[in-house]
């Protein structure tokens, strides 16, 4: 067995099982961390698994059981790393994607801000904001819509409509006023669902298909009914259907309250479909809503500092962040190199 580390993600060359990984650079251990078991990832371009690195300690080995693996020679898949620019030094961060980052994502429910309050929000929060969500229907009320977008994209932030509006262009036969709409309002992402209305999935993937040839598509995968309990088989059969139709990422549906889809009522991870939903689909490929704190920390532990996450309330984007990097109590010892602890 042999492993390299290319831009910071491991491949191996060979097929065991258990397997003891060796000392590892620094640039390789500490680009995945997550907690509990390490979690195999398919690339959906390479067709390979790569793994993430879990709380690994140099001075011991780790030991893994892999399933399967496709001989690779290299997985030049990750991003480079830029240290952000913070206002003091922190040594033993965890590395965070840059903008305009692949994955690591934050997106961001706007539900109402005035202009003046995107503004403030992005005058503090701007380089973690990678994207921003006018919530369901919002953009149909909102005065002042333009002006608020190209605030938006004075700082190269993506806004999108929700996709409600998405659904309710579409259940009125407006299929061509929406794209027309979009284009109008000089927007380059959309976002594809069926969380309100029945759409045969079939039709769904061709108008993500077809919006995929204009906009950088999001599709949303999950119902918001509660009483609407979607087997994992048919969340990965979703995705994957997805993803294949154009879709850039797909959006695990969990609504503003986080409390559907693969969340129970109470808020909670339904922890059995999350795992999984990410032993066939590419994590960097899924936006996990998660509007509530406790389930953004669950995310981080399982996934790490660049889980992608969404609907996060512009108020709790700066505590989103300085979560990500082990700076509030839920995340503290989370990341921080236990031989200097």
């Amino acid at each position: 067995m042999t492993l390299e580390a290319t831009r910071g993600l491991c491949a191996i060359s060979c097929i065991k099982a258990p397997i003891l990984l060796p000392r590892l650079p620094n640039s390789a251990k500490r680009v995945m961390p997550i907690s509990g078991i390490m979690t195999p990832n398919t690339n959906p371009n390479m067709g390979t698994l790569r793994f993430m690195i879990c709380k690994y300690d140099a001075n011991i080995q780790v030991k893994i059981t892999i399933l399967c693996i496709k001989i690779v020679n290299a997985l030049p898949l990750c991003p480079s790393f830029k240290p952000q620019q913070m206002n003091f030094k922190l040594n033993n961060l965890p590395e965070r994607t840059q903008q305009p980052r692949n994955y690591g994502l934050t997106m961001v429910m706007d539900k109402g801000l005035g202009v003046d309050e995107v503004r403030n929000f992005l005058s503090v929060a701007a380089p973690y904001v990678d994207i921003v969500k006018l919530g369901f229907g919002t953009a149909f009320v909102t005065q002042n819509l333009r002006e608020k977008i190209d605030i938006y994209r004075s700082h190269n932030i993506p806004v999108y409509f929700g996709g409600t509006l998405f659904e309710a262009f579409l259940v009125r036969n407006q299929i061509d006023d929406y794209v027309n709409t979009v284009k109008d309002y000089g927007l380059t992402h959309v976002e594809v669902s069926d969380g309100s209305i029945t759409i045969p999935h079939i039709e769904k993937c061709g108008y993500i298909e077809k919006l995929a040839k204009h906009f950088t598509v999001l599709s949303e995968v999950g119902s918001k009914d509660a009483a609407h309990i979607i087997p994992p088989y048919k969340w990965i059969e979703l995705m994957k259907a997805e993803l294949e139709a154009g879709s850039t990422y797909v959006i695990a549906e969990a609504r503003e309250a986080g409390n559907v889809g693969i969340y129970r009522g109470s808020g909670e991870v339904r922890e059995g479909l999350v795992q999984e939903i990410l032993t066939q689909i590419p994590y960097e490929k899924i936006i996990w809503e998660a509007p509530q704190k406790a389930q953004q920390v669950y995310f981080l532990e399982l996934l790490g500092a660049n889980v992608n996450l969404g609907n996060i309330a512009p108020a709790e984007m700066l505590p989103l962040e300085a979560m990500r990097y082990g700076l509030r109590g839920d995340t503290f010892y989370l990341f921080l190199d236990k031989t200097s602890a």
